[in-house]
């Protein structure tokens, strides 16, 4: 599956509030972050990471407007360890409060100057996801994907898309 393709698929499994999408995205991303940076085994590091590309994909499309298959290319200065995945997820968290503050008075420079900001972030988080699959878990962002869209259609059908925990 081509990432273009798995953003746009990710519209099948959304459950959530639209109204406040851009803050319930981010959020998510931050929580699958630290869900991955937890995992045990390889299978669980697979798991989360995809987790962390749903978000990434929908903030990507949905909030940025921008081409999740270029986010997932983009040259961009790695993360070596899990902490420093901090600094992209703190850019975002900013950009996210700040539209609340006061999102609805951004001129298009600012706005356009906050979504650039965002974008290398996730762009970042995103290379830092399919890096550490393909480091600890052997595994490509091809199969991360595959994964992904496997678990949610599941619960979907189970009719478990909503709720907590992975093995609903």
């Amino acid at each position: 599956m081509q990432f273009n393709d798995y953003a746009q698929w990710t519209d099948n499994v959304a459950v959530y509030p639209k109204v406040h999408e851009p803050h319930y995205l981010a959020l998510g991303i931050a929580e699958e972050i630290g869900e991955m940076v937890r995992t045990r085994t390889n299978e669980e590091l697979v798991a989360e990471a995809g987790d962390v590309i749903w978000y990434c994909a929908r903030y990507s499309r949905l909030v940025l407007n921008r081409d999740f298959d270029e986010l997932c290319r983009m040259d961009v200065v790695p993360i070596s360890n899990p902490f420093e995945v901090l600094q992209p997820l703190s850019v975002i968290a900013g950009v996210e409060k700040k539209r609340l503050r006061d999102g609805e008075t951004w001129d298009d420079e600012k706005r356009q100057a906050k979504h650039q900001a965002a974008t290398i972030a996730l762009a970042q988080i995103i290379d830092y996801t399919f890096n550490c699959t393909r480091s600890f878990a052997n595994t490509e962002p091809e199969a991360v994907l595959a994964a992904n869209v496997a678990k949610p259609s599941a619960r979907k059908q189970a009719f478990t898309i909503q709720g907590d925990g992975d093995h609903r």
